[in-house]
């Protein structure tokens, strides 16, 4: 099952003039959208899906409004090929233009957690410990001195003053 995020923004455009039927129906459809921004079904059973009745009421088919350019759509700007069009139809069902766009954007705190468990999965595979050793940097800036990593070098080869440092941090 996957999921779409439904961003705010959607309240400033120009689709949120549009009458009940048409967002319920758009919205819907983000809903039921495969990761590529596909919606497979026919037009009547997606009107069920939505449940929406709009041709009982005499209301403008909501499809036609989906489907043909907007002339005051934001996403011009982006895809002017578009011509700011919502859908398009496909064998099968219908894509959501600008799908893959919206999907694209992330906010922070999604790239904060995919970094965190990238970090984590790296840190398992080469059996990184999340807790530092503590170390020194000597002053000639070849090596640390760690209490966990055995030195490599001899202790003539760091200054006297960073072997105090290393040692006072145990």
């Amino acid at each position: 099952m996957s999921y779409s995020k439904l961003f705010s923004s959607i309240v400033h455009s120009s689709l949120w003039t549009e009458e009940d039927h048409v967002r319920l129906l758009f919205v819907t459809l983000l809903a039921i959208a495969d990761r590529e921004g596909f919606v497979y079904g026919s037009r009547n059973g997606l009107e069920r899906t939505a449940n929406i009745a709009w041709r009982d009421k005499g209301l403008t088919d909501p499809w036609d409004k989906l489907l043909s350019p907007d002339p005051d759509s934001a996403d011009i700007l982006r895809n002017p090929e578009n011509e700011g069009r919502r859908i398009e139809a496909v064998p099968g069902g219908f894509r959501i233009l600008n799908f893959l766009y919206y999907r694209s954007l992330r906010n922070n705190d999604d790239r904060r957690e995919q970094n965190r468990e990238a970090q984590a999965r790296y840190r398992t595979k080469h059996g990184i410990s999340r807790n530092k050793p503590r170390s020194v940097r000597c002053p000639t800036k070849k090596h640390r001195l760690t209490m966990f990593r055995p030195v490599k070098y001899s202790i003539q080869q760091c200054s006297q003053r960073s072997l105090v440092r290393f040692l006072i941090h145990l």
